[in-house]
């Protein structure tokens, strides 16, 4: 019986992990983008290329945002009251 309740509490832990490996290979991937984007805006500045590293910063902070989401592993109620609330940035 005690092998049975091992087996079931090693099951339940890796269930109750959170993949964001993924999402942590994107936020990488998009930092080292907008590192290049801003040094090439800074040599030559323009206001499409601010715009373009901008737009970039904006995603990595969403994806941020939804790791996080990930690891603290919100209701769906609780999602969904943000949901509604997307006009403010702060969620309320």
């Amino acid at each position: 019986m005690e092998l049975v309740e091992e087996i079931a509490m090693d099951v339940l832990n890796k269930l109750n992990r959170v993949y964001v490996g993924d999402l942590d290979q994107q936020i990488a991937k998009l930092e080292q983008l907008a590192k290049l984007q801003y040094e090439f805006y800074e040599r030559a500045p323009t206001i499409e290329d601010f715009f373009k590293y901008k737009a970039t910063d904006q995603r990595i902070t969403e994806l941020n945002m939804e790791r996080s989401l990930c690891l603290l592993r919100l209701s769906p109620d609780l999602l969904s009251h943000l949901e509604s609330n997307d006009n403010n940035i702060f969620g309320f």
